[in-house]
């Protein structure tokens, strides 16, 4: 039985705490071993979005990146679940034009922006929901450029049985250490697969990326350009007002930092030579954007005004609808 106490989120409205979130944190070398813990570091849990940087990989170690003119920005938005604001769906346009591919070659499903504030100047505009409006959008335009450079039939490319998917589950079986059969296999929201494995084999898998222990040159160049074109290129990994862009931008080159969809947070520190993950038992993104925040200020020392942009984001307000305070969120790790 596990002993470790999960981490908590309070959420307080006056003085009285009014809800608590619990959630599991693991913190591992490349190696494997756990450095720090917070509930359950065997669960298994779906990484979802928050495994987008090992997905990127056959895109630039193919040599597609290369081939198409990506820029970094291109590979940023390739591990990204972005805000669908003008500068993502403009890059994903890019993307698309330059493998000889267009929108409706994506097959990651129709919505709106994700940011409020791009989906009312849609409208507004007299625009509709579409493709490349989806948060994945990004992903999937690098996951097609991958077909197009290998000479793969793009149609289908979101099935677990096409070569793109393939690449990209060989990829996680690599950096993991752990098999990603059928049996674990669920289908994500962008209609590509999703594997469940131990929270602890994907904090392993983010030390082991972030690090490059053990890996071959090309791959190692690969993926050392992913994580440094994302934190070079925060605001294409979510967009404004979205913690991973805020985190980012706070830490540089400190910490490359990626949520996924129930409450599922990765993160690589490569000063630290470490990897971390985070699960909200609850799928509370509230929760995680806290405990990430909190985690990176514990595990870093990047003083002030880093600090202080992530201590808002740790402890935002709580707020009514005339905006004023009442109450805090507040995190507790080890």
């Amino acid at each position: 039985m596990n002993k470790h106490s999960p981490a908590t989120v309070e959420v307080t409205r006056g003085n009285v705490v009014e809800s608590i979130h619990l959630a599991d944190v693991v913190v591992c070398d490349s190696g494997g071993k756990i450095v720090h813990q917070c509930g359950d570091a065997d669960r298994i849990v779906f990484p979802r979005s928050s495994a987008k940087a090992f997905q990127a990989v056959p895109l630039v170690e193919s040599g597609a990146a290369d081939a198409f003119g990506f820029e970094n920005k291109h590979i940023s938005l390739a591990c990204s679940s972005h805000g669908g604001q003008p500068i993502h769906i403009t890059a994903v346009e890019e993307m698309l034009s330059k493998s000889d591919l267009a929108s409706h070659h994506l097959e990651c499903g129709c919505n709106v922006p994700r940011s409020i504030v791009a989906t009312e100047e849609l409208y507004r505009a007299g625009g509709n929901a579409s493709e490349i409006f989806n948060t994945c959008s990004g992903k999937h335009a690098g996951m097609l450029a991958f077909a197009r450079h290998t000479g793969l039939e793009t149609r289908g490319y979101i099935a677990r049985e096409h070569r793109v998917q393939q690449e990209v589950l060989a990829v996680l079986e690599a950096f993991s250490g752990v098999p990603h059969g059928v049996d674990v296999c669920g289908v994500d929201g962008c209609s590509i697969p999703t594997h469940a494995i131990p929270l602890k084999a994907t904090a392993t898998a983010a030390a082991r990326f972030v690090t490059a222990d053990g890996l071959e040159e090309k791959r190692k160049a690969a993926t050392t350009r992913i994580w440094q074109a994302c934190c070079d290129y925060p605001e294409m990994v979510a967009g404004e007002g979205f913690a991973c862009t805020r985190i980012m931008r706070a830490t540089g080159r400190n910490a490359f930092v990626k949520f996924g969809a129930e409450g599922v947070y990765l993160a690589m520190l490569p000063t630290l030579g470490l990897g971390a993950v985070i699960k909200a038992r609850d799928g509370a993104e509230r929760a995680v954007d806290s405990l990430m925040a909190e985690l990176i200020i514990k595990m870093l020392d990047l003083g002030d005004p880093a600090t202080e942009q992530l201590n808002r984001i740790a402890r935002p307000a709580v707020t009514n609808r005339n905006g004023t305070e009442v109450g805090v969120i507040r995190p507790k790790l080890w």
